[in-house]
């Protein structure tokens, strides 16, 4: 039975997607349930240097699913102020995402971007506001070159610490901010979860049936569904218009 996948990129704010309720991981993870496989790769202090050297083994991790989607979120880290181990000069960031898009496109055309938010100062003292607005003007530039979907989260949020947990990384709350964002912006990719067939029948297509019988009745609903199905259908459609 084939699970196609959503596969989340990113820094630590990516990998603790996971560990919140109103995370971005677990949002989708709910909203796609039995119809696709919401999937992690969250690095903690990762920068796109670092992402794009990871990429292969990133991708053999996702043995041999297809992708459906991708969320890329990434340069919080890059933009620490120069002289910091993880910094990443804007030219260099900036050829760093193209290359992971580019990687990426060749698996979906399914790509939404998201900007750095915000952050305390009085609590990161190795970044600086007016750097940081450089990364994120890339990403959007990067979203228009590419003609991707983006979530920028800097307007999202505004000038609202209380969504921060730590000054840097983000509360439920801020979760809860943008991830109807990044659900919508697949929907808008044609990627609605409620247009997909859920996997395998409903139970009550099956109780008080034989062995038999719900044998074939899981036989026929993966014939209808998981060879050509709808999104088969929109992701040739996707590609065709792209060419």
């Amino acid at each position: 039975m084939n699970y196609k996948q959503i596969v989340l990129l990113g820094d630590s704010i990516t990998e603790y997607s996971s560990l919140h309720p109103s995370g971005l991981h677990l949002y989708l993870s709910k909203a796609y349930v039995r119809r696709l496989d919401v999937v992690n790769r969250g690095y903690d202090g990762y920068n796109t240097k670092m992402l794009k050297l990871a990429l292969p083994n990133i991708f053999s991790s996702l043995g041999s699913a297809q992708q459906a989607g991708f969320v890329l979120f990434m340069g919080t880290n890059d933009a620490v102020i120069p002289g910091q181990l993880l910094h990443v000069p804007i030219d260099e960031f900036r050829d760093n995402m193209q290359y992971i898009i580019d990687q990426l496109l060749k698996r979906s055309k399914r790509i939404v971007l998201l900007t750095p938010a915000i952050f305390d100062k009085n609590r990161f003292q190795n970044r600086d506001k007016d750097l940081m607005a450089q990364y994120v003007n890339a990403v959007e530039k990067l979203a228009e070159k590419n003609k991707l979907p983006l979530v920028n989260l800097q307007k999202l949020f505004g000038s609202n610490l209380n969504l921060l947990s730590d000054g840097l990384h983000f509360t439920d709350e801020g979760y809860k901010r943008f991830a109807p964002q990044v659900l919508e912006a697949f929907k808008n990719l044609h990627l609605d979860p409620e247009d997909m067939p859920m996997k395998l029948p409903d139970f009550n297509d099956l109780k008080g049936k034989t062995d038999e019988e719900i044998d074939q009745l899981i036989s026929e609903y993966i014939e209808t569904y998981d060879g050509i199905d709808t999104l088969d259908r929109i992701d040739h459609h996707i590609l065709r218009d792209a060419i």
